[in-house]
């Protein structure tokens, strides 16, 4: 039984009663960190910090994330060590492995014309 665009509409709009009832009854429970607004209804902003969140994209923890990796860390121990979500890190490692490599050519006075 396929559902409509006014089930899933009608679900969507359910969504924080359901949610409500789920944690009242046990079955799932918020986060530690969770926040709450003044009705009592969780906060929804995710990220409390953008600040932070950039800080741990910075080009300089991307290098480290790949030579992390390059020693042999594995890669939770490598988000663990970064402190990102463990699906960010692959990125960071691509990312700092890319900006290693640029590095080493600048260094060597290599331009991207000259390769």
């Amino acid at each position: 039984m396929s559902r409509t665009h006014n089930d899933n509409l009608r679900l969507l709009s359910e969504a924080p009663q359901i949610i409500a009832r789920a944690v009242k009854a046990g079955w799932i429970s918020y986060p530690a960190n969770q926040k709450f607004l003044e009705d009592g209804s969780p906060d929804p902003m995710l990220i409390e910090d953008y600040a932070q969140q950039a800080v741990r994209h910075h080009p300089e923890s991307m290098i480290r994330a790949y030579q992390l990796r390059n020693m042999g860390l594995s890669l939770d121990g490598t988000a663990k060590a970064c402190n990102v979500p463990r699906g960010s890190i692959v990125y960071m490692i691509s990312k700092g492995h890319e900006l290693t490599l640029a590095r080493e050519r600048e260094a060597a006075g290599l331009t991207q014309q000259s390769q």
